[in-house]
C-alpha cells in the first residue's frame, strides 16, 4: 500500500508573518496545517515551535486552526463570542469591551444579533477570525479562507489577515492555503 506522504517541510513563521500554502486539491495543504496544529502527528521528522506550550491543548489554544468547512453556531454571534472571550480568560468585566473591540474590527457591528443561518460565506469567515482571535492566539492557520467568496470579498479578507498579522496590540503569524495564486 502507497497512501498519501507529505515531503519534508521546512517552514519558519515569524509575528507579523503571513504565508500561503497553494496548490491543487490533494497536494497535502490541509493535511500539513492539520499537523501544525496538532490534529495530525507526523510519522517522521518533528515539529518545533517557538513559544512555551505546556500540553496539547495550550498548543492547540495557541495554534488555532480554522477549516475549511466550520460547525455551525446557534444563537447569536454575539452570545457566541461573549462565551468564547469568557471561556479563554476574559473576566466578565473584559468581555463585552474585547469582543466590541474585536468586531468593530472586522466590520461585524450590524451582524451582532444575526444567526449563523442568516450570514453570506464572506461574513461566516470574519465570524470564526473574530471568534479565534479571542482565544489570543500565537499562529493562526486557515484551511481555504478564500473557498466560496466573490472577488471582493476576497481582497477584504486578505486586507484583515495583513491587518490581523501586523497588529501593533498583538501581532500573529498566519499560514493559509488556497488554491488561487493570486
Amino acid at each position: 500500500y502507497s497512501g498519501f506522504t507529505l515531503g519534508p517541510v521546512n517552514l519558519s513563521l515569524n509575528e507579523g508573518d503571513i504565508i500561503g500554502l497553494v496548490g491543487e486539491n490533494g497536494n497535502g495543504k490541509t493535511t500539513l496545517l492539520r499537523s501544525l496544529c496538532g490534529e495530525l502527528h507526523p510519522t517522521s521528522g518533528h515539529i518545533s515551535y517557538n513559544f512555551k506550550h505546556e500540553d496539547l491543548y495550550d498548543l492547540r489554544t495557541k495554534l488555532v486552526y480554522i477549516p475549511q468547512r466550520t460547525d455551525t453556531w446557534y444563537g447569536s454571534m454575539m452570545d457566541n463570542l461573549l462565551f468564547t472571550a469568557t471561556s479563554y480568560g476574559f473576566s466578565p468585566q473584559e468581555s463585552p469591551l474585547v469582543v466590541e473591540l474585536v468586531v468593530a474590527r472586522l466590520g461585524l457591528r450590524k451582524f451582532r444579533k444575526h444567526k449563523w443561518k442568516d450570514l453570506s460565506s464572506g461574513y461566516k469567515m470574519r465570524f470564526e477570525l473574530a471568534r479565534m482571535l479571542l482565544r489570543k492566539p500565537k499562529v493562526l492557520l486557515i484551511d481555504e479562507p478564500l473557498a466560496n467568496l466573490d472577488i471582493l470579498a476576497q481582497q477584504t479578507v486578505l486586507e484583515d489577515f495583513k491587518a490581523i498579522a501586523k497588529s501593533a496590540f498583538r501581532p500573529i503569524g498566519i499560514i493559509l492555503s488556497s488554491q488561487q495564486l493570486y
